[in-house]
């Protein structure tokens, strides 16, 4: 089955009924070889923002898995091998993949693994290199991914230099999952890393003892000032989330702390982020 916005194409035996919706070949042959050749009951493929990215969702019986990939730099030309081989991660077999799984796969087809980290129970999600290019990839699973709480999980605190400020280094997408592992070791519960090309001014949702942070994570060379209050403000709404928040590796300008006061948004400096890094280790 494929899906533009609100019409609906069914793979039904050989028949294929279009709802107004004509998708292109790729995406056509792409859910057809799910259906006919992998066994699921129905497939979605749609290719997004010009080949920028690719979402892929099956379903068979009562489990459900999909995979979300998208370029973080402009595509030029053409569709990216990657996207096919997402499609291939598909292979018709009920599974649950963790990090080291989904680690293992990519890097047999020769891509370099950035971070894989496991989001929720059912979430998989990171980056992943292939020469220059850099992707962000999602797996989603209808059944728990992590059963065993035990499971070796992916671990930002593993790095080959002890420097507490190697957080400074980091890209954005990179300080953002660093700080998602800081507050789950530090008492945060359902912790999200939202989805980067539509994220609302919101990076990371997390709840602590029944209160829904949004959070914001800056990792600049200079101080932040107005705008990421701004943008916390507007998504904590967008997210329904009771607290809104900017967690930075800097400092705040005088202004984003007035104007952070007046909208009752909470501001997390670098003296902050050493806090939970140092309370984030003796877990």
């Amino acid at each position: 089955m494929l899906r533009e916005n609100n019409i609906t194409v069914h793979l039904t035996g050989t028949d294929i009924e279009y709802g107004g919706y004509e998708p292109s070949k790729y995406e056509k042959d792409a859910a057809y070889r799910l259906v006919y050749e992998k066994g699921y009951d129905f497939a979605y493929v749609k290719l997004q923002k010009g080949n920028q990215s690719i979402s892929i969702s099956v379903k068979k019986g009562q489990d459900e898995f999909s995979v979300w990939c998208r370029a973080v730099k402009q595509i030029n030309d053409g569709i990216p091998t990657i996207f096919e081989d997402c499609i291939s991660l598909m292979d018709g077999k009920t599974r649950y993949i963790t990090p080291d799984l989904l680690s293992a796969f990519f890097e047999k087809k020769g891509y370099g693994i950035i971070k894989l980290n496991i989001t929720s129970d059912r979430v998989v999600q990171g980056f992943i290199r292939d020469g220059s290019m850099r992707f962000a990839i999602k797996y989603v699973s209808s059944g728990l991914i992590v059963e065993n709480k035990k499971e070796k999980t992916a671990n930002v605190y593993k790095r080959k230099s002890n420097n507490l400020e190697d957080f400074d280094n980091m890209e954005g997408h990179d300080f953002e999952y660093f700080c998602a592992e800081l507050l789950k070791k530090n008492g945060f519960k359902d912790v999200t890393v939202t989805n980067g090309s539509s994220d609302q001014g919101v990076d990371i949702i997390a709840e602590k003892e029944s209160i829904k942070y949004g959070i914001q994570c800056k990792c600049y060379s200079s101080d932040i000032g107005n705008r990421a209050v701004q943008e916390i403000y507007a998504g904590k709404t967008f997210y329904k989330c009771h607290i809104g928040v900017v967690l930075t590796n800097r400092y705040f300008t005088n202004s984003a702390r007035k104007l952070a006061q007046s909208n009752g948004i909470i501001l997390w400096d670098r003296d902050k982020l050493i806090t939970l890094v140092n309370s984030g280790r003796d877990v």
